[in-house]
């Protein structure tokens, strides 16, 4: 497993015109096969740093452009048989998408 930290994903989407594009694109596509990963904590930085620039739609198929695109898994701290996992998933991910979708 290759845990993807936001810069390189924030890279990959908002500064097309930065000189390490190529070699972040060839990363990207490398590790495809190794299993590729996010944190949550990463993902909603990602999301929150693109946010100012997406329209809720295209914010809100995140998984798409995003987990899909890049086959990536999205590594959480909790397990969701806890029964503090709704309240967590919630305030950690729902919550503030929502804010970042309005």
């Amino acid at each position: 497993m290759v845990v993807i930290d936001t810069d390189v994903l924030l890279l990959s989407f908002a500064y097309q015109n930065d000189r390490r594009q190529a070699v972040n694109r060839e990363f990207l596509n490398q590790v495809r096969s190794a299993s590729p990963a996010i944190t949550i904590y990463n993902l909603m930085e990602l999301l929150g740093q693109l946010s100012f620039n997406l329209n809720a739609d295209r914010l809100n198929d995140w998984q798409t452009w995003l987990i899909e695109a890049h086959k990536l898994s999205v590594i959480w701290p909790i397990d969701f048989a806890e029964p503090s996992a709704a309240f967590f998933r919630a305030e950690i991910f729902d919550r503030p998408l929502a804010r970042m979708s309005a």
